[in-house]
This record gives C-alpha cells, structure tokens and sequence, in this order.
C-alpha cells in the first residue's frame, strides 16, 4: 500500500549555514518519515545579494534520509509589517510547490509566517492542514492588531491546530477560545538514542576533584524572554559561596540592546566565570552537556523547553523556571522548578543543584524515553494524522 504524502512547512530549517536552526523540524519530518512520504517546502525571505542573511537563505537544507526538501523565495518585510502583502507573496510562491507534490495532509509549523498560508492552501488544495504553533513566534504575532486578525481567520479555516505545551494551548484559546475543538497539545520530542548518559552519575556532580569548578551550562538564545539577565544576578548572589563556570550556549544578536546590557552587567559584576559561546551544532551541544555538571534554564515565558528535555536526558541536574512549558516536563524528583524573574530563587536553587551528593541519571533517561521519547511522539502524529485522512 501507498504510503500517504505529508507535504510540511517551515521558514526554520536546519542548513550548511546555520545547522542549528530548529533541529526539531527536521526531527519531526525524519520521525513521520517511516509511515509517511514526506516532503519539505522553507518559504524563505528575499534577501540582499552577498550578505550574511542571502548566504544563509541560500544555503543547502539538510535533509533527513527518506524526506525531499525545497526552499521557495517570497517578499517580505521586517517587524511584520504589511502582513496581507506578504501572505499574498508567501502563498502564490508555496501553491506552485503544493500543486505539484500533490500533498494527502499539509502540516504548517509555526504561526508566522506559515499560519499566513492556510486561507490559498484550503482555496486551492484538497488536503487537510494542520498548523503546530510553538511559543515566541505566537506571542510576538498576536500583538501586532492587523497580524492578529488576519492569523484568526488562518486558525478558523485550519481543521487541526497542535500547541507544543499546555501552557500555550491556553494561550492561544484566551485569544480565540472559538478554537476549543481544534486545539490540542502534542509535546515535542527528544531523540534517547542521541542524547545518551555518558557515564553513570552517580555522586558529586562536579566529579572527583571537590576543587573544580561546577560546570553550569544553559541552551539559550540571548533574548529577553529567556531570562539571562536573571540568571547573571543569580550567579552573582552564589559566586561566594560556591565555586562555578557558566557556559551559555545560543544566538547572541537577535537583541542587540538586550546583549550590551547583559554584557555590561557581567562587566558591573566582574563576573569572569561566565562564557558566552555562541550558537553550536547538535553534535557540539551533546558535548558539552556530557561535560557539564548542571543545567539551568532561566526563562519567563517557555511555550515547551526542547533544551531541557535534552539535558535531563543526558542525566543532568537541572534547575528551571515555571515558565508555562518547564511545569509539564518537571517535578520535585527530576528536578528544581524556581519563580521567573527571582534571581534569589535561582541562586538557591542552583546552589542546592551543587550540593547534591547523589543522583538517578538513568531514572531521568527512562522517564525522559517515555513521555518525551520519538515512540510517543510519533504515536500521537500518527493518530492524529489517520483522523484526518479518515474523514
């Protein structure tokens, strides 16, 4: 039998540029892969000859075996201005896509600029569509009036719509709670079989050596929702009491504003065991959280928290906030949970975090494989998937 073809959507996508762009697309299209034929279409926005950014939306996609990629180029504009103007843009160019792959199911990932699509895609496409919605990129939508309007009436003509935590299904129902019916949460997923213990943990998480430093690392983009400044004035409140190193792993210029004044705080509180090392691959993160210690994410507002899933994973102590998607992944056995913007919290919890003079890191991995392991995820596509095929 045929297998049914899966036509997704994402501006995101990992490429020689940039392989660290949302991994978890190419994960879900490389999971699906088995029962699905899957095929990727990357809107992507016209850029200036020979900069950084035409560099990058040029690059070559990397694919996972089993799936077929292609970019399309579509007029846009910055801050999401002129929204109409670019769904007219974005759909013509995704339609001459569509109508040759001949899709069975359409799954759009992300708000915007995908979300923008649906209108043209139920127009001309007999196929059902479902958008997964993940954090960032709907809060920053919704608060533009004119985008938040035309994105309602892309949700109203979607027939499935998928929120990456609870915390997000109920936001987005707050703005259009119409949407009841269609509204589900599907967590994202970690691969188990990648992000493995290195080595039984099992005592003093700093190791053998009482005197090293303990190894802190976070997985974060320098942006103010994820709560970096809290997190400085949190290492700033413990630097007395414990000897640590931070490594922050993550964009460092989506905000300028936001890094001049984190670096001038770090600057303002000597704080030299603090390291900011810019974006890295999946294979370099994996390193670096075998050599860690602990791992903290200090977020505000966290639609899922695919970089703590990661990190319980490899065995880790970790330490978050309740930041809307942290609360479904953790409790008191697997780790600490902390208010947002409490950098006091924080430093005890951390502190707390270098004290612990023992672990079950492989009853993290277990419980990590069965609630936010590939076998579930692709359980609940699945099924999602046939019912829409069913009708």
């Amino acid at each position: 039998m045929a297998k049914s073809k899966l036509h997704l959507i994402s501006h995101s996508f990992p490429n020689q540029v940039s392989p660290y762009d949302a991994t978890f697309i190419s994960d879900h299209a490389s999971a699906l892969s088995e029962d699905f034929q899957v095929h990727v279409t990357v809107p992507t926005p016209r850029s200036i000859f020979l900069t950084r950014r035409f560099r990058k939306n040029h690059s070559q996609l990397i694919t996972p075996e089993k799936v077929s990629s292609e970019r399309c180029h579509y007029l846009s504009f910055p801050k999401r201005m002129l929204p109409s103007m670019i769904q007219r843009s974005i759909s013509k160019q995704v339609l001459k896509r569509s109508s040759h792959t001949d899709p069975d199911l359409i799954h759009l990932h992300y708000a915007y600029p995908s979300g923008l699509l649906i209108p043209e895609l139920k127009k001309h496409l007999d196929a059902p569509i479902i958008l997964t919605i993940h954090g960032s990129n709907f809060y920053n939508s919704i608060n533009k009036p004119t985008l938040h309007k035309i994105l309602g009436n892309s949700l109203d003509q979607a027939d499935k719509i998928v929120a990456v935590g609870p915390a997000l299904e109920k936001h987005i129902l707050d703005e259009f709670p119409h949407l009841k019916q269609k509204v589900r949460t599907i967590h994202n997923f970690v691969d188990t079989g990648f992000f493995q213990l290195k080595y039984q943990k099992e005592a003093n998480p700093s190791g053998n050596d009482p005197g090293r430093p303990f190894r802190l690392l976070t997985v974060a983009n320098l942006r103010y929702t994820k709560g970096i400044d809290t997190l400085i004035d949190a290492i700033s409140l413990i630097s007395d009491k414990v000897a640590l190193n931070l490594t922050v792993i993550g964009r460092l210029n989506d905000e300028p504003e936001f890094k001049k004044s984190i670096f001038t705080k770090i600057r303002s509180l000597d704080l030299r065991q603090v390291n900011f090392i810019g974006p890295k691959s999946r294979n370099e993160i994996l390193e670096w959280l075998h050599r860690a210690d602990g791992f903290v994410l200090p977020s505000r507002r966290e639609a899922f928290g695919i970089s703590l899933i990661e990190a319980i994973a490899c065995g880790l102590p970790v330490v978050s906030t309740r930041s809307g998607g942290p609360e479904a992944i953790l409790s008191n056995e697997w780790g600490f949970l902390v208010d947002p913007e409490n950098p006091q919290q924080l430093a005890d919890a951390i502190h707390r975090m270098t004290q612990l003079d023992s672990f079950d890191a492989e009853g993290q991995h277990r419980y990590i494989e069965e609630n936010f392991g590939k076998e579930r995820y692709v359980k609940e596509y699945t099924e999602l998937y046939d019912q829409l095929l069913s009708k």
